[in-house]
């Protein structure tokens, strides 16, 4: 349209130029940019979800998009110098903005369909027309009291233009995502803005109006100048809502990164760094190759007992203690990680081995003092093994297994140390990591063999019963000693295992002796604390049919520590089905009159260590003698063990014992040879 007296050879821009205030102009091109920044940035968040999000995130973006389209229509009409007097249809005005943000928000969701092509074409065509309704439905409410005329060209091209710079915006808005590039989503507004400018002023070339005699213009009404500018600060209120809701959803997002990337590289438990990302930083330390540093891997010495007889809820307080205490040790900043279980390392970076020892010593004293959870002791120790980077291992594989073989050296050196790597400790690794293969397929080649030592009556010498030993017959290595692979067993949580088959073994094999003889098992202080022991046992009476009576089961103090209500309980339900309890090693443990009182104890067996300094030593004759007459005052059978001299059976025998058990009598034998010492001692006393 051209004002009278004005001519152009380009008609839109004379509409932009001529018909209008500039400043408004550039308002609405502000309020148009910074509501196609705010869109597409939120479209883009609209494309990223799904389900029930994405129509959600549709609706804000329309509610956004439409607002700055709105918002761009009425401040740029503000602007419009019009040459007759101009009145608003209030319905129409309201239903224009309600079609912006309708039409949009359901293009925005479109535009999110599976199919790539369709769905930028139709999301985008959808977007322009909305466009393009919006602002003619916002003329139809522009009354002007004047000849109207329109250009159908103008308005055929506005469409266009709409809906063409929508599609290209939204295939650039899907680029932006698939490229994460910042360059598509510049284009991307820039389209957007293209889209509604080029309509609104294409649009508004199509419009002509013409004054009417005797009319007043009603282009500077001060009514008309306060509506608009209400509208237009209403439309920015809802435009920066978006940006608010576009921010506090990018912070939400990017706090809820952070979180995710914390507990990526962070152990749940302590708080300390997770293998994950120990295993990152050693690698990135050792690709510089620059500046020695050490790394020491912590082992906790005894923690497993603590899971299987207290429960893991206890165990992981007590790693919640034992993290505390070492990063109290170290200094702040030392790159520390809890890397599974009860294993930890740290980064000793810039420390001499002097320091590092010092460092240690004091990690060593630190967690060996007790830790009180829940009214329970739990006396834990730490054993540690160092490696020195670029000198141990360049590689964070290398460092690892030497620090690992340094660790395994401390333990075999009696826990509670530390051990720098030295090459001559591989050879002693490789042979514990080799029987731990094999201990794995003992059971499966027949390896493991149960031995007998017999007990005798202390009055009669005869013969009433024998106590089963578990020996590991290994097939390159020949016997090996319990000592050796028991501990071993029950650290790789085989002794559950290994018990169940010696304990059905020697009912097996007890069931061929006379019937006055009984036979006794050793159980370890994992077994009491397998809540599967009892059906266990129970199963293994059944399938052989050995009478309970005649099996005696063996417990240590050490079996009764710590989670005593349980293996009260256990004990309860073993006695109960008629099998017999032994404690063995009694005198050496710190509770043992307690635990006569408390458990369902049959038999009381004297450690070796008493017998053997008897009867010269008087301290130890006064022990023997001591629970001699506590076991009859009680009702409790009591057996010496490590009977080797004639003096010690004689003397066990006069002081109250019931059974004598040791070398003098027999070692440990197979059972063949055990039937054969029954045999030989029936024809005796035949």
């Amino acid at each position: 349209m051209a004002v009278p007296g004005e001519e152009s050879n380009v008609p839109v821009l004379s509409c932009i130029f001529v018909e209008h205030d500039l400043k408004m102009v550039l308002l609405a091109a502000l309020m148009c940019v910074v509501g196609s920044f705010i869109t597409v940035r939120l479209w883009r968040r609209t494309l990223q979800a799904s389900g029930r999000m994405r129509v959600e995130w549709s609706f804000l973006t329309g509610v956004t998009a439409g607002a700055a389209i709105w918002a761009t229509h009425f401040i740029a009409m503000l602007g419009y110098l019009a040459p007759v007097p101009i009145t608003f249809d209030a319905q129409l005005t309201i239903f224009s903005i309600v079609i912006a943000i309708a039409g949009s928000g359901l293009g925005f969701y479109l535009s999110g369909s599976a199919r790539k092509t369709q769905a930028t074409l139709v999301g985008g065509a959808t977007i322009g027309l909305s466009i393009a309704a919006m602002h003619y439905v916002g003329m139809f409410a522009y009354r002007a009291d004047g000849v109207v005329s329109w250009s159908g060209s103008y308005i055929a091209a506005s469409i266009a233009c709409a809906i063409g710079f929508a599609v290209v915006s939204t295939g650039l808005v899907k680029a932006s995502i698939e490229s994460h590039g910042r360059r598509y989503a510049d284009l991307a507004i820039l389209s957007l803005v293209v889209a509604i400018v080029t309509l609104h002023f294409t649009g508004m070339t199509a419009f002509s109006v013409s004054p009417i005699a005797g009319l007043s213009s009603g282009a500077d009404s001060e009514a008309f100048q306060a509506m608009a500018m209400a509208v237009a600060v209403a439309a920015t209120i809802i435009v920066f809502t978006g940006l608010s809701s576009h921010v506090i959803d990018n912070d939400t997002r990017a706090a809820n990164q952070r979180e995710l990337e914390h507990i990526a590289s962070h152990d749940e438990l302590t708080g300390l760094w997770n293998r994950r990302q120990f295993s990152k930083v050693l690698a990135e330390r050792c690709s510089r190759g620059a500046g020695s540093f050490h790394l020491v891997m912590i082992d906790l010495d005894r923690f497993k007992p603590v899971n299987d007889t207290l429960g893991h809820g206890l165990g992981d307080r007590a790693l919640k203690v034992i993290a505390a205490r070492i990063r109290h040790v170290l200094p702040e900043g030392t790159e520390l990680a809890r890397l599974g279980g009860d294993e930890f390392a740290f980064i000793a970076d810039g420390m001499s081995a002097e320091e590092i020892t010092g460092s240690c010593r004091r990690l060593v004293e630190i967690l060996a003092r007790p830790v009180i959870a829940e009214g329970h002791v739990i006396e834990l120790g730490a054993s540690m093994g160092i490696a020195r980077a670029f000198e141990n291992g360049a590689t964070p594989d290398e460092l690892i297994q030497n620090a690992d073989i340094a660790l395994y050296a401390a333990k075999a050196a009696g826990r509670s140390c530390h051990q720098f790597f030295e090459e001559r400790m591989s050879e002693k690794i490789q042979l514990r990591r080799s029987l731990e293969l094999d201990m794995r397929r003992a059971i499966s080649r027949d390896e493991l063999e149960v031995h007998y030592q017999p007990k005798v009556d202390a009055k009669t010498g005869a013969f009433t019963g024998a106590e089963a030993l578990v020996r590991w017959n290994h097939h390159e290595r020949g016997q090996l000693s319990p000592a050796l692979f028991v501990p071993l067993a029950e650290e790789l949580g085989l002794i559950n295992a290994i018990g169940a088959w010696v304990l059905a073994r020697a009912c097996t094999d007890a069931s061929s002796w006379p019937a006055h003889m009984s036979v006794a098992v050793n159980l370890s202080p994992v077994q009491i604390m397998d809540r599967r022991l009892v059906r266990t046992l129970r199963q293994i009476l059944k399938e052989t049919g050995f009478p309970p009576q005649r099996l005696e089961l063996e417990i240590t103090e050490t079996a009764l520590l710590g989670n005593d209500v349980q293996a009260l309980a256990t004990l309860t339900e073993i006695r109960a089905l008629g099998v017999k309890i032994s404690l063995d090693d009694f005198g050496t443990g710190y509770s043992s009159l307690s635990y006569l009182h408390r458990f369902p104890i049959d038999r009381i067996k004297i450690d070796r260590s008493f017998v053997a300094r008897t009867p010269s030593d008087a301290g130890s004759a006064s022990i023997i003698q001591a629970i001699a007459r506590l076991g009859a005052s009680l009702g409790i059978k009591v057996t010496a063990e490590g009977i080797e001299t004639e003096s010690q059976r004689d003397f066990s025998s006069a002081e109250g014992c019931n059974e004598l058990q040791g070398y003098l009598i027999s070692r440990p034998v197979p059972h063949h040879q055990l039937e054969a010492l029954f045999a030989k001692a029936r024809s005796e006393a035949a």
